[in-house]
């Protein structure tokens, strides 16, 4: 059975710092807390030269600006964006998916937006992102993987589906995002998942992730 960990991280619901270090803190009860400290920079990976829109917009300000809307961390959603196109908005996949955040057509066109668009792009994987997120209860690995897999293969499996694609990807989104050099996830075929990051609020509106034994 899971063991629970403390709350962890608290920050500003649309305004999560772009330059802050997630540290983890042993409390005396054995328990884990993940906290910011403001100014030491995560090792998030953004495109050294951001690609600009006519506009003036940056990709990274797409970014920021979807995640802000869809209530999600804007690292998590460049976290993404880094490992599915390491942010080039005319990358395809060999399955055919399209853009900075490799939307497959027919997800496209669920979403009602152009992969092809930068803007409507970000602004579909975003809330995809989101809707994962909201249909697996917060749980961060679930998302990612239903994100790679599809929800449909998660819910199957009742995890993180055994697939060696989805396990590394799982693992390199939040390696990225959390700013960590090894972070490993366990497939649902293991007798138990080691441990799940669950990203929530709190009463003021601050997202808060906590995580269960194991990190």
């Amino acid at each position: 059975m899971r063991r629970a960990v403390a709350a962890a991280v608290c920050l500003a619901c649309v305004a999560w710092p772009s330059r802050a270090e997630i540290k983890v803190k042993i409390l005396p009860d054995g328990s884990k807390m993940l906290y910011n400290e403001p100014g030491r920079g995560r090792n998030v990976s953004r495109s050294a030269v951001p690609a600009v829109l006519p506009g003036g917009t940056t990709y990274h300000e797409l970014a920021d600006r979807s995640a802000a809307r869809h209530e999600l961390d804007p690292l998590l959603v460049s976290a993404v964006i880094g490992v599915e196109s390491a942010w080039n908005a005319e990358a395809v996949s060999i399955k055919g998916a399209i853009g900075l955040m490799q939307l497959m057509p027919e997800t496209a066109k669920i979403l009602q937006v152009d992969p092809w668009d930068p803007e409507g792009n970000v602004e579909g994987g975003s809330r995809y992102l989101r809707s994962l997120l909201d249909r697996f209860d917060g749980d961060l690995e679930l998302a990612l993987a239903g994100y790679n897999a599809g929800p449909l293969a998660v819910e199957r499996y009742g995890g993180i589906p055994p697939y060696p694609e989805t396990v590394a990807y799982v693992e390199r989104v939040l390696r990225r995002y959390f700013g960590r050099d090894v972070y490993t996830v366990e497939a649902a075929s293991a007798p138990l998942r080691g441990r799940s990051v669950r990203m929530s609020r709190d009463g003021n509106g601050r997202l808060v992730l906590t995580t269960s034994s194991g990190y």
